[in-house]
């Protein structure tokens, strides 16, 4: 299979652009708490998202028994 000169041009200009353009959004990025929150309950996070013991609703830790093995829902919070 022959690569043609655009695509040897085409794909290292496109990593170099969006790699780029993500950096700059990330500095420019203001997070929207409210309508972040807004998102939380409408999608109904807590369902995985709240530990069951501490019933802290950002912390993770609901199991998820399948038969590819155990998941644990991961924190969402900023906090460790």
């Amino acid at each position: 299979m022959m690569i043609s000169r655009f695509q040897k041009i085409s794909i290292p200009v496109f990593v170099f652009v969006t790699s780029f353009a993500t950096q700059l959004i990330a500095q420019q990025y203001t997070p929207d708490l409210a309508n972040g929150k807004k998102y939380y309950e409408l999608a109904g996070c807590s369902g995985c998202h709240k530990d069951d013991e501490t019933n802290n609703e950002f912390s993770g830790g609901s199991k998820f028994e399948t038969r590819s093995g155990t998941f644990y829902a991961p924190n969402i919070s900023r906090s460790n």
